[in-house]
């Protein structure tokens, strides 16, 4: 027995055939969704208040938008605290000006003064480990150690023009002559 079709019964059978592996394939999309969002787990409840057609949700639902960092992916480390001890040393300077070796200008008891870099030993201190904005961080016996600037203005500035200051006694900042420079 042999079928014989024309041209339009060959053009119903593929365009039936087309629509019902449309229709299943369809089917087999809705089922794998259905299954990813029976198998994801289910979101906490919203708090909220009707007010008439709006709902009103708390201060509560937005704390997150507001805690979070939408330009880090991975939030940063809290800062650790780090104590003040009495060093016997001052410091009286910072330098950040290149990132690369910020230094530190520090004072110890007898009144020398020495530039430090990150990594230098700190006579009877400990190691420079950081230099930051207002303070450095030296590492003493294994423990951190942070070392401000003072809060108060340092002793000895440049004096009036009449030469009030007591560096001006000490020999501190030099008048030019015409042939160089003299205490």
């Amino acid at each position: 027995m042999q079928f014989r079709f024309t041209q339009k019964h060959l053009v119903a059978i593929n365009f039936l055939l087309i629509a019902g592996i449309a229709y299943f394939a369809a089917r087999s999309v809705n089922d794998v969704i259905l299954h990813s969002l029976e198998s994801s787990p289910a979101l906490p409840p919203v708090e909220s208040r009707k007010m008439g057609d709006m709902v009103a949700r708390t201060r509560k639902s937005y704390e997150e938008i507001v805690t979070r960092d939408v330009f880090n992916l991975m939030p940063k480390a809290a800062p650790t605290v780090v104590p003040s001890v009495d060093l016997h040393i001052t410091l009286l300077g910072i330098s950040l000006s290149t990132r690369q070796q910020p230094f530190a200008i520090i004072e110890d008891q007898s009144g020398a003064q020495s530039l430090y870099t990150i990594g230098d030993e700190i006579s009877d201190a400990g190691t420079l480990l950081s230099v930051e904005k207002n303070q450095i961080i030296i590492l003493r016996r294994g423990q951190r150690v942070a070392l401000g600037l003072p809060k108060d203005e340092l002793p000895g500035g440049v004096g009036s023009a009449t030469g009030g200051s007591p560096r001006a006694e000490e020999g501190g900042p030099r008048k030019r002559k015409s042939s160089g420079w003299e205490r």
